[in-house]
């Protein structure tokens, strides 16, 4: 048999020899007459999980998610494009990538802002501000911590002075002072008109607003006690009575049996002779 008889197949050169001749297979084809095609999926050229699909002359890798190559020996970065979001770490998985939220943020590329004041995590009246990733508690008066969750015990620092007690109270306190001190942190010392000792000579002082009254002991009179009652000296008593001093006044007392005529004008009975 010789060339002229197209011996060669599928492509195959035919070549004459002095004894016959011989057939140079094409790519994928072999066996005397090139009749045998070589299937070269059988040796497992696709890596990674790909699929071998046998072409004339070849074959053609049909590469899993996340890698190519021409055996699709090659792992596709998806990191490099940098697809998480809001500072989150991209991890190359195979066949893919996962983005490692940071605090506050959720979602496939962690793109979702949590909004944390929503499950009301501050206490106490605090006011919740939403930030980047987290969130703010704003403390009322009297509150402090994280959360506001601790009360600041303002008396804890005694800040009432001079014997006062202190009394905590929401967002603050109050000083209760004792007799003579007043203030803020009754710091300030208070002395009433009657602690001033305005009444003279034992007078006894009554305080009204910022008026005082003096009640003069006997043998006293004046605004503020300050004269002496001249109410016997001399005696005034016209008839003969004992006179007696009185607060601020006198009074004659009869010690006789006394007749007489009592004049309108007259405060004293004269004795008939």
């Amino acid at each position: 048999m010789e060339c002229s008889s197209n011996p060669c197949q599928n492509g195959a050169t035919c070549s004459k020899l002095l004894d016959g001749y011989l057939c140079t297979c094409a790519n994928g084809f072999t066996g005397t007459h090139c009749q045998t095609e070589i299937l070269e999926c059988s040796s497992n050229p696709c890596k990674n999980g790909a699929s071998c699909a046998e072409q004339i002359a070849g074959y053609r890798c049909f590469c899993a998610i996340g890698f190519t190559g021409t055996h699709c020996e090659l792992e596709i970065m998806e990191c490099s494009s940098n697809p998480c979001k809001n500072g989150a770490i991209c991890s190359e998985s195979i066949g893919g990538y996962r983005c490692n939220c940071a605090i506050g943020f959720t979602g496939t590329h962690c793109e979702t802002d949590i909004m944390e004041c929503s499950s009301n995590p501050c206490k106490n009246g605090a006011i919740c501000s939403d930030l980047i990733g987290g969130y703010r508690c704003n403390c009322a008066n009297g509150f402090t911590g994280t959360h506001c969750e601790t009360e600041i015990l303002e008396c804890s620092s005694s800040p009432c002075q001079n014997g006062a007690t202190c009394s905590e109270q929401i967002g603050g306190y109050r000083c209760n002072c004792v007799k003579g001190f007043i203030g803020t942190h009754c710091e300030t010392v208070f002395i009433t008109r009657c602690e001033r000792s305005e009444c003279s000579n034992a007078g006894t002082c009554t305080q009204i607003g910022n008026n005082i009254t003096c009640t003069c002991d006997v043998g006293f009179t004046g605004e503020r006690c300050d004269t002496v009652f001249q109410g016997c000296i001399p005696v005034p008593c016209i008839g003969g009575e004992a006179c007696e001093n009185k607060t601020e006044t006198w009074v004659c007392t009869l010690t006789v049996s006394l007749k007489g005529i009592c004049f309108i004008t007259f405060t004293i009975c004269f004795p008939i002779l």
